[in-house]
């Protein structure tokens, strides 16, 4: 029964790494242009690791000299840098030339985090951001207890890890308060405080300027700008006596009568 037991849980872990062989086996075999049937059977028969496997393909490629030959002489007890030395290359340069692709590159990167809506007003409430009101969640804080832990920060000063940790050391808020001369019960007023602080802070509107008669002063009209009567005059005392323009009519002289001779 415990043999049946280890090959059901043994089963699946020896499929992982035979995907993984062969995920391995298919990207060395896309860079260096090998068969990947050819790989699995030195990775297999010839006990070799996949960095192994990828510097003999590496002084493989660049020295002439066939797979099997750079695998034979690994096997034979050589090191690499003797194997490249062999050929007149430098392993170090070699490896230069083939920098070893991560694998993290071409994973997809996670999706944000859905962040919850009370989560959103504290950090909203104490400027802090939203992720580590999170955090603090994920380490089994209820939403009154984080309220209570920033609003002890905020006024002690202390990193809300700090407050925390005394938390999770086994005191209460209450005692962590005292501990900072902090009166947590003040805390449910601070909203208020900071709505009213808000209000005052935010320019007048037109309404309250009108309610309160607080009108905008004359010299506060832009500089060029005046009331429309004033345009009005000072136009029309440009044009009293001004020279007639150019398109305008010249004006009539009148008409002179013959004298009349007596004889």
């Amino acid at each position: 029964m415990a043999g049946l037991l280890a090959l059901f849980l043994a089963a699946p872990l020896a499929g992982a790494f035979a995907d993984d062989d062969a995920d391995k086996a298919q990207a060395l075999s896309q860079e260096f242009s090998v068969s990947q049937p050819q790989l699995m059977e030195i990775h297999n028969n010839q006990s070799m690791s996949w960095d192994d496997i990828r510097t003999s393909l590496m002084i493989s490629q660049h020295s002439g000299a066939s797979l099997d030959e750079v695998v034979r002489l690994k096997k034979s007890g050589m090191s690499y840098e003797d194997i490249s030395s062999r050929y007149q290359l430098k392993l170090s340069d070699i490896e230069k030339q083939h920098p070893e692709k991560k694998t993290d590159e071409f994973r997809e990167a996670p999706a944000p985090r859905r962040v919850h809506r009370r989560a959103q007003k504290l950090a909203d409430d104490y400027s802090v951001p939203s992720d580590e009101v999170m955090r603090l969640h994920d380490r089994g804080l209820s939403w009154k207890e984080i309220r209570q832990a920033l609003y002890i920060s905020e006024q002690s000063g202390r990193p809300v890890n700090e407050i925390v940790g005394l938390k999770e050391s086994g005191m209460d808020f209450d005692d962590i308060a005292a501990r900072y001369n902090v009166n947590l019960k003040e805390e449910p007023k601070r909203p208020k405080e900071r709505k009213d602080r808000a209000m005052r802070d935010a320019p007048a509107s037109k309404d309250e300027h009108r309610r309160t008669g607080d009108v905008p002063n004359s010299s506060d009209t832009p500089s060029g700008s005046q009331p429309g009567g004033n345009q009005e005059g000072a136009a029309g005392a440009q044009g009293e006596g001004s020279a007639p323009q150019p398109n305008s009519p010249a004006p009539m002289k009148p008409e002179t009568m013959p004298e009349e001779k007596t004889y």
